[in-house]
């Protein structure tokens, strides 16, 4: 049994896709994590300069 070329493309076509949702489902809880996490420290990192710089006006 000799599979077309082109039933070969949609299988790989559906398989990839199918793929990149397995992987979306699995990243998105990673990836919010990584979100806040990178926005906590660059909150952290902004806001004591800023305050910094305000107190040392006055």
């Amino acid at each position: 049994m000799r599979a077309s070329p082109w039933s070969l493309s949609i299988l790989f076509l559906r398989f990839r896709f199918l793929l990149l949702r397995f992987q979306l489902l699995l990243l998105q809880p990673l990836l919010l994590h990584f979100l806040q996490h990178t926005s906590i420290t660059i909150n952290n990192s902004i806001i004591p300069k800023v305050h910094q710089s305000s107190s040392n006006s006055t």
